[in-house]
């Protein structure tokens, strides 16, 4: 690059005698035949001081294929803000109905429809809009408000001993068959509870939980 810079700049040198008559006289009168012309060649200008003299265009252009590489981006990965992302209010209440068999606005879910809108639903009259941000507080205000839904004899009849056999709710949360992992994980939650009762509380717990997103 330092070598294309210095020839630029010694071809926008002018030539010596360039412009000057006198130059041409004195060569004229200096030579002894008339034939033998010396005098330095007519020169229309000082050259271009962007050319370089070099016929090849080397210098990258809108064809250089450097050009057409995409530059990299400053941050490849954006990490989301929020790892969860809730389903609307109404549709997880309609996930949850459907594992009952029940109306959405069934008594057993007062609970969650009185903390509505702190479990993310709109309230457009006062001004709140959806929030399908998942926290922790959103999910202690959903587990509470599952707990009646838990613990209810419907629930009880429609899913007996939870904690022995948890396979028939976890198709319909999931929709597909759970994996030997999946089931041996509320194994271990259910042996670890202190009481059958409390087992079968926290295996509903946990995979109607699962149905939030």
């Amino acid at each position: 690059m330092k070598q294309v810079t210095l020839v630029a700049i010694l071809a926008a040198l002018p030539l010596p005698g360039c412009g000057d008559d006198s130059a041409v006289e004195n060569s004229d009168t200096s030579s002894g035949s008339p034939d033998d012309d010396t005098s330095p060649p007519e020169d229309d200008g000082p050259p271009d001081p962007n050319d370089d003299g070099d016929d090849d265009d080397n210098t990258p252009g809108d064809d250089d294929p450097q050009d057409d590489e995409p530059e990299p981006a400053d941050d490849p990965f954006e990490v989301p803000k929020h790892e969860v992302r809730l389903l609307p209010y109404d549709v997880r209440m309609n996930n949850l109905a459907a594992l009952l068999a029940v109306e959405s606005d069934h008594f057993l879910f007062d609970e969650l429809h009185t903390r509505r809108t702190l479990l993310g639903d709109h309230d457009y009259a006062n001004g709140v809009p959806p929030d399908l941000s998942w926290n922790a507080n959103k999910m202690g205000v959903w587990l509470k408000g599952l707990k009646p839904v838990c613990s209810s004899a419907l629930w009880i009849q429609r899913y007996p001993n939870l904690r022995l056999d948890p396979a028939p709710l976890l198709r319909k949360v999931l929709a597909r068959e759970p994996d030997t992992a999946e089931l041996q994980a509320y194994a271990v939650l259910a042996t670890s509870a202190t009481s059958t009762t409390r087992a079968d509380e926290l295996t509903c717990l946990a995979e109607i939980g699962r149905a939030h997103v």
